[in-house]
């Protein structure tokens, strides 16, 4: 299958439950992670590997997991900067436009 191909798809198995889900091979989920990351999709298609069971490899996995779960701190750390600066410049009565993540 084609690399690209089996990305969308993969990804769209979590966008959309009604997708109809193909089996992967290992081989064929590496080099689609290869792109995903090259696109900065990565976190999104190791959330839905892992959501539809699409490989039982623990080393696919472990890194998977790796990915979705560093996307989830680094979502919390800028969550937790912009209430600080927020707070700041409410503090200080500076105006700003509110930017919501």
């Amino acid at each position: 299958m084609n690399d690209v191909k089996t990305l969308t798809d993969v990804i769209a198995c979590c966008l959309n439950p009604k997708f109809v889900k193909v089996e992967y091979t290992d081989e064929e989920l590496a080099r689609a992670y290869l792109i995903a990351k090259e696109h900065n999709v990565a976190q999104i298609f190791a959330f839905s590997v892992i959501q539809n069971k699409l490989t039982n490899n623990a080393q696919l996995l472990a890194e998977f997991n790796s990915t979705y779960f560093t996307a989830i701190l680094r979502y919390n750390e800028i969550n937790k900067l912009y209430l600080e600066i927020s707070n700041f410049f409410d503090a200080e009565k500076i105006d700003y436009i509110a930017v919501h993540f």
